[in-house]
C-alpha cells in the first residue's frame, strides 16, 4: 500500500513538472538568424552613425560554398543602415532582412577615421547588448571602415577571419573588446588606444585581387577618447614594449658587429617591463626597465656565432634597437600630449596623493614634460640547431 502512494505522489510530481515547463523560451533556431561576422563603424555627412556588418549566408552555413579566394561566390553580404545610435541602425538593418541580427558570433569591429575623431565614446551600445562578444577585435582604419568590409579574402573563407587570424599572430597591437572597454572605463588612467588596420594596393597580385589589407602602427586617443594622431610600425612596437604588451613574434634586424654588410635577425621569445615612479625635490621621474630574452633566427656573420665577446655585442644591438623604439613612441606621444603607456595607472598606484593632484592635467601638462629613463636588458637565450656561421670567416 505504502508503495503504491509512493509511485502515485511521484507521477502527481512529474505530471505538475511537466505542466510548469513551458519549454526553451529564449530558443533562438539557426534559421531565424542573420549572423554577425564583421562590423564597421563610420559617420555619415549629417553625423548620424553608419553601421555596416558582414552576415553569413545561410548556404554558407549548411556547407555550400568554400570561399576564401577559389572563385566561388562569397559567404558572406554586406548590409548597411545608419541612425542616431548603433541601436537605431541596428533596428534599421533588421528592417531590410528575414533575419533577425545576431551579434554573438562577430569576431571584428572597425572603426573609421572620422567616427574615432568625433569621440568613440558612443560606442556603449557594445558594453550592454547581451549578445556582445567580448573577445572581439577592436580596429581602427584611416578613412571609412566599410570599404574594408569589401576586400576579398584570399586564404580565409571571410575577411573577418583573416582579421582576427592576423591579430592572433601577435604581429602588431592587438586590443580585444574586453579591453577596450577597460580603456573607455578608467577615463584620464588608461588612454584608448588601438591598432590600425589599412588597405593597400598590391601590383604583383592576381588581376582583380590587388585590394589587400594590413596592420599598421597604432591609434592614439585623448582622454575624451578622441583620435588625435596614428603612431608608425616601428615606433608601435616600442610602444608595446613600454606597455609590457607581448611581443614574442618580434623580429630585430641588424648589420652585424664589425661586418658591415652582413646582418642578423633576432626572435623576440620573451618579454617584460619594471616601472619605478620616483619624486624628486622638484618634479617627478619615471624609470622604465625593459627586460626581453631573443633567440638567433638567422645570421651571415663570418664569425663563430657561440663567441661570448660577440654575444654580448649582439645583446647590446638588440638592447640599442629596443631603446630606440621605444623613445620614438614616447617621443610621438608626448608631442600628441597622450600617456598610451599606462604610466598613469602606475603613479595612481604608488603614489596615490599626488595623483589626487595632477589626475586632471595628467597627460596634457605633466606627463609631457616628466623624465623618463629607459633602461634594456636583452639576454640571448638561443643560436639555432648551430654555433657556426655557413658565412666563410
Amino acid at each position: 500500500m505504502l508503495k503504491r502512494k509512493l509511485k502515485i505522489g511521484i507521477l502527481v510530481l512529474l505530471t505538475a513538472a511537466l505542466l510548469f515547463n513551458g519549454g526553451c523560451w529564449s530558443r533562438q533556431e539557426i534559421e531565424e538568424l542573420a549572423i554577425v561576422t564583421a562590423a564597421a563603424l563610420d559617420t555619415t555627412p549629417n553625423n548620424d552613425i553608419q553601421l555596416s556588418v558582414l552576415i553569413i549566408k545561410p548556404s554558407a552555413l549548411a556547407g555550400g560554398q568554400s570561399g576564401g579566394g577559389g572563385g566561388e561566390e562569397n559567404p558572406t553580404i554586406l548590409v548597411t543602415a545608419t541612425g542616431k545610435t548603433i541601436s537605431e541602425a541596428t533596428r534599421n538593418i533588421t528592417k531590410t532582412l528575414s533575419r533577425r541580427i545576431f551579434w554573438s558570433h562577430n569576431r571584428l569591429i572597425l572603426i573609421g577615421e572620422d567616427l574615432a575623431k568625433s569621440g568613440v565614446v558612443m560606442l556603449d551600445f557594445l558594453s550592454r547588448e547581451r549578445q556582445t562578444r567580448l573577445t572581439s577585435w577592436v580596429m581602427v582604419t584611416g578613412g571609412r571602415a566599410q570599404d574594408l568590409l569589401s576586400v576579398e579574402s584570399e586564404l580565409e573563407k571571410t575577411i573577418s577571419e583573416q582579421l582576427a587570424a592576423m591579430n592572433r599572430n601577435r604581429i602588431s597591437l592587438e586590443v580585444k573588446l574586453f579591453t577596450f572597454l577597460d580603456m573607455l572605463a578608467a577615463k584620464g588612467v588608461t588612454p584608448v588606444v588601438l591598432p590600425r588596420i589599412e588597405s593597400f594596393t598590391d601590383p604583383m597580385a592576381q588581376k582583380g585581387k590587388q585590394k589587400k589589407l594590413r596592420l599598421n602602427g597604432a591609434a592614439l586617443f585623448n582622454e575624451q577618447s578622441k583620435l588625435v594622431g596614428w603612431m608608425e610600425e616601428s615606433a608601435t612596437r616600442g610602444l608595446m614594449w613600454l606597455r609590457g604588451e607581448d611581443v614574442s613574434s618580434g623580429v630585430i634586424t641588424f648589420e652585424c658587429p664589425g661586418h658591415p654588410g652582413s646582418f642578423i635577425s633576432m626572435r623576440v621569445r620573451d618579454n617584460s617591463r619594471e616601472v619605478k615612479v620616483l619624486v624628486g625635490e622638484e618634479r617627478l621621474q619615471i624609470e622604465v626597465k625593459l627586460i626581453g630574452d631573443v633567440d638567433l633566427e638567422e645570421a651571415d656573420c663570418p664569425t663563430q656565432l657561440a663567441n661570448s665577446n660577440f654575444i654580448k655585442d649582439v645583446e647590446k644591438q638588440v638592447a640599442d634597437k629596443v631603446t630606440l623604439r621605444a623613445r620614438r613612441a614616447l617621443k610621438e606621444a608626448k608631442d600628441l600630449q597622450v600617456d598610451p603607456f599606462n604610466f598613469g595607472m602606475v603613479v595612481k598606484n604608488q603614489l596615490p596623493d599626488y595623483w589626487d593632484d595632477v589626475k586632471d592635467k595628467w597627460s596634457t601638462q605633466v606627463f609631457p614634460e616628466v623624465p623618463l629613463k629607459i633602461v634594456t636588458e636583452i639576454n640571448l637565450r638561443r643560436t639555432g640547431l648551430t654555433t657556426n656561421s655557413l658565412k666563410k670567416h
